[in-house]
């Protein structure tokens, strides 16, 4: 058992900051996040067997944004917990898209897709699932 204390508490500023993008897209804002699972890079835990790269209890105050990116190896599910959260994706064939999540929605994010997300008036509170795709 690990208590809520010993859990690795991050705060990226801003998360994904990509400055090539335009706007929030750039990533702005503080992401206050708790690791509840971490199976990636130096930090890996060692601890899980399965593809599963991590589980994150992220929060973006109100306009905090995650900047444009893609994880080639990994897919992502977003599932949101408080506040309202867009997310910008640009499918495998190009083609953009956004969608505004509330609160018990979700979002898959598929291996390679490009993603960006931006916190509503109120914020946003989600759970990221990452999960490795194998090769």
């Amino acid at each position: 058992m690990t208590r809520a204390q010993d859990l690795p508490h991050v705060c990226y500023r801003p998360a994904h900051g990509n400055p090539a993008a335009d706007g929030w897209q750039q990533g702005q804002g503080e992401n206050p996040c708790i690791w509840v699972a971490c199976e990636q890079g130096l930090a890996a835990e060692g601890r899980l067997r399965s593809a599963l790269d991590g589980v994150i209890d992220s929060r973006l105050p109100p306009g905090a944004s995650i900047g444009w990116h893609r994880h080639t190896d990994s897919e992502e599910i977003y599932y949101l917990l408080e506040g309202s959260l867009t997310v910008s994706v640009q499918e495998a064939d190009g083609q953009l898209a956004s969608f505004r999540l509330l609160p018990g929605d979700r979002h898959l994010l598929s291996p390679g897709m490009a993603h960006a997300a931006l916190a509503g008036d109120e914020g946003a509170r989600f759970i990221a699932v990452l999960a490795r795709v194998p090769a």
